[in-house]
């Protein structure tokens, strides 16, 4: 049989409505910080960077001023990602269009390096930041060493799997990690945009990913399609 595990930002209390709807016990929370099975029964932490303290990351990360020195560097360009900001225990969320190696310089510049920050694909305009934005994008401020790839090679290490039996879909710069971790890798097309030199220049250098035709949705149907058609052949 093949099991389908979310891999997301979104929180675990999120995601395991979706799971129930969608008829699923695993899911990978919070950029990979969260490695859920059973549907909560079991919840394993991936933080590499974080060696005591590990059940209170979120607060951990508030505390060392990471956020507010990113807020008040970009104002106007970066803000929490409100409503889905609240009620976190790992990751902090943010909306907006930064610079993302400059960001992550500047989290170093102060003693923050032990964090990262990370570009988890484009959402929605919504909030109140500036008009001239081209677009929006998610964004996380979390352990380094942590991440949706990190995840993943834990929650295959847990199952007993090679990377060789599993395929990632995915739909943004954060997602390209994933690659490395399985056998095939393939990118939604809308994860495409003026704005995604760093997506190109990760695919040129990925040997196992592929573009969908098709966005979204319609593009994890196109993957799947593939699959089931390979295994049939």
């Amino acid at each position: 049989g093949v099991d389908v595990v979310m891999v997301s930002g979104r929180s675990k209390r999120q995601l395991f409505g979706d799971a129930r709807l969608l008829g699923f016990k695993n899911y990978i929370a919070e950029m990979g910080c969260q490695v859920v099975h059973n549907l909560g029964r079991e919840v394993h932490l991936n933080a590499p960077g974080i060696t005591e303290n590990k059940s209170s990351i979120y607060k951990k990360i508030e505390e060392s001023g990471a956020p507010h020195l990113l807020i008040d560097e970009y104002k106007g360009y970066f803000e929490y990602h409100t409503p889905w900001s609240k009620g976190r225990q790992c990751t902090h969320v943010f909306r907006g269009l930064i610079d993302l190696e400059e960001a992550n310089r500047l989290l170093e510049k102060n003693g923050l390096d032990w964090l990262q920050v990370i570009d988890n694909g484009i959402i929605k305009r919504t909030g109140r930041l500036k008009k001239d934005i081209a677009e929006i994008h998610a964004y996380h401020i979390l352990p380094k060493g942590a991440g949706k790839e990190s995840g993943v090679r834990l929650d295959l290490k847990l199952r007993g799997c090679s990377k060789e039996e599993a395929m990632g879909l995915g739909d943004s710069l954060a997602d390209m990690g994933l690659a490395k971790e399985v056998g095939i890798f393939f990118l939604m097309s809308n994860a495409l945009s003026k704005h995604s030199q760093e997506v190109l220049e990760k695919l040129k250098q990925t040997e196992n990913a592929f573009v969908t035709p098709l966005a979204m949705n319609l593009g994890f149907a196109q993957a799947a399609f593939e699959l089931v058609k390979a295994k049939s052949e």
